[in-house]
């Protein structure tokens, strides 16, 4: 029973949840342009992108591994020469958004190719560059961190004491699952184990 109550509460939220899941931005008009929507699906734009190059990498990989044997160390260094600088938080966002669709494919890319140059014994280029990205993503990801949590500083409705339009719909949906999970859990009656407080 705690299996089944379980997934079912996960395909619950999925749900609800899935317009907004992958979109890891707020949907309101100053983000408009960073988030894909397809259908009622809204996808991160740099996201996508970077998926995007992953297949097309694999594809590549794949379709010309001669090729890929004899000029894959040298392509690698000549992206990771490309977009390691540009992608740098503190840049990156003053890019035009086209700029950054393409350092974001570009960087889905190299992923493959560099697990292609460590199988193939390309080691001089794929531990090394290994090393670099997974410093490169340390960086990344913690001044990535920092600003976003300014990045509504500017908006309108910052401040307002009430749900903004760009978390309008989430809230929403949110609010649904929960009232739907509710009645759920005590319709199966379910009961919480409570640990004794000393």
């Amino acid at each position: 029973m705690y299996i089944r109550r379980k997934i079912f509460l996960r395909w619950l939220w999925l749900r609800y949840s899935y317009p907004f899941n992958w979109a890891h931005k707020p949907l309101c008009s100053r983000f408009r342009k960073h988030v894909i929507k397809v259908r009622s699906i809204y996808l991160c734009r740099s996201c996508t992108m970077t998926y995007f190059g992953i297949t097309v990498s694999l594809l590549s990989l794949f379709s010309f591994n001669e090729t890929a044997d004899r000029f894959g160390s040298a392509i690698f260094v000549l992206i990771c020469f490309v977009i390691l600088p540009l992608s740098y938080p503190g840049l990156y966002k003053k890019l035009h958004r086209s700029a950054r669709d393409l350092l974001r494919f570009l960087m889905g890319f190299v992923i493959p190719l560099l697990f292609f140059l460590i199988l193939s014994k390309q080691y001089a280029a794929g531990i090394p560059g290994m090393i670099i990205l997974s410093f490169f993503w340390i960086i990344y990801f913690r001044e990535r961190k920092t600003r976003k949590l300014k990045a509504c500083d500017n908006c309108s409705e910052y401040g307002k004491g009430e749900i903004c339009s760009g978390f309008r719909i989430q809230a929403q949906r949110i609010r649904r699952f929960e009232e739907e999970a509710t009645e759920f859990i005590i319709n199966s009656g379910y009961v919480p184990d409570l640990k004794k407080r000393v």
